[in-house]
């Protein structure tokens, strides 16, 4: 009995691998292609069934390969039109107020105001009426004296403010000098700081331009040139941004072209933006461009060894030599030429994967392959293998 149930258990176990083996070997075949290429990657078999080692030649994650078709590219720009523009502004308007000086009090008057861009307001002065005047009428504006005196007249000449004392935030004192007796006062309105406010928006001007990633990528110099019609005595400082870099800042050479050197960390793939500023004057900036100079295409070029032992599988067609690039999946074209060893093979496709049999190209020792793009390519891996 004991024998029996060992062989039944013998036979079940039999037929559950045999079973095993039977869905392993339809999983297999029913397998995508690719799929089956990673699982055997390591490994093929010879027509005795024997496995036999994939050996590598080559292996090389080249990346992304640029077409340059054209070497030279000029981007030209609009003429800018650069003035010099100021407005008036009343920068603090004061309500009236009285300030006496006597034995028993002295009064003070204090108003604090912002100027939104002092290094560009200029000739500012202080104006007021004083209807009541007595005594020495003292002023300050930040700490700095800028009136002391008896005012004669319902309104005083204007009061000039050096533009060296301007901040963001200004305060104007009033008050009155000497003794307290006899009293004095002083009654002040229509108190005004008014000032001259340069518009900056009139002295810059932006353009924008695009720049292509082949073109980045394959730099290898470039100049802008702009020729302004300006009046050399009169025109300021010229500063030129690409970028928020600044690339040209002095006094440009007015009715002549003026030419700046770039640099790849000047510019950027996509949108560049070159921004002119001209601190004081006038210019009309015109024949604007930025010529860029490009390197020819880079081929990939290496090499491998066929060592005389598998040179004489090679030759005896125990083995077979293959090539294989892989491309990024973008249904885009793949245009490029392939040199092994002299031998010229075309790449005219859009699927992903490139595979040829170069058995017969192959030389002992020594062997070649060079890569040109004709279109740009984005590679994985190209591979060369004996299988």
């Amino acid at each position: 009995m004991k024998k029996r149930a060992r062989a039944q258990q013998s036979a079940t176990a039999a037929s559950l691998i045999g079973i095993i083996t039977i869905i392993l070997v339809f999983y297999i075949l029913f397998l995508p292609p690719s799929a089956r290429e990673e699982l055997f990657a390591e490994d093929n078999f010879s027509e005795t069934g024997e496995i036999m080692q994939k050996q590598y030649l080559l292996r090389a994650p080249i990346g992304r390969m640029d077409y340059v078709g054209d070497t030279e590219f000029d981007h030209y720009m609009p003429n800018l039109y650069l003035h010099e523009s100021k407005k008036a502004e009343i920068l603090a308007n004061i309500n009236s107020f009285t300030i006496q000086k006597t034995l028993y009090k002295t009064d003070r008057k204090e108003h604090t105001f912002g100027i939104a861009d002092p290094a560009n307001t200029q000739n500012v002065f202080l104006s007021f009426a004083a209807p009541l005047r007595k005594g020495i009428l003292k002023i300050k504006f930040n700490d700095y004296d800028i009136f002391e005196g008896e005012v004669r007249q319902n309104n005083p000449p204007p009061i000039t403010i050096n533009n060296n004392y301007l901040k963001e935030k200004n305060t104007l004192v009033f008050y009155l000098e000497g003794f307290g007796m006899p009293a004095r006062q002083y009654e002040l309105n229509d108190i005004k700081v008014v000032g001259d406010v340069k518009d900056m928006s009139k002295l810059a001007g932006k353009i924008s331009l695009p720049i292509s990633q082949e073109e980045y990528n394959n730099f290898e110099r470039a100049w802008m040139d702009f020729y302004p019609l300006c009046d050399q005595f009169k025109v300021g400082v010229m500063d030129i941004y690409i970028n928020k870099r600044n690339v040209f800042s002095g006094v440009p050479e007015c009715d002549s072209l003026n030419r700046k050197d770039l640099y790849k960390e000047d510019l950027q793939i996509g949108k560049n933006e070159v921004e002119i500023i001209l601190s004081s004057g006038s210019a009309s900036i015109e024949q604007m461009r930025i010529k860029t100079m490009l390197d020819t295409t880079k081929s990939f070029a290496d090499y491998f060894i066929v060592d005389n032992k598998l040179y004489t599988t090679i030759i005896d067609n125990l083995n077979d030599v293959r090539l294989t690039i892989k491309f990024i999946d973008d249904n885009k074209l793949k245009n490029a030429r392939l040199n092994i060893n002299g031998r010229l093979y075309m790449i005219d496709q859009r699927t992903p994967t490139y595979t040829v049999d170069i058995s017969d190209v192959i030389e002992e020792e020594n062997n070649y392959i060079e890569l040109t793009p004709l279109t740009a390519l984005n590679i994985i891996k190209l591979e060369i293998t004996a299988e």
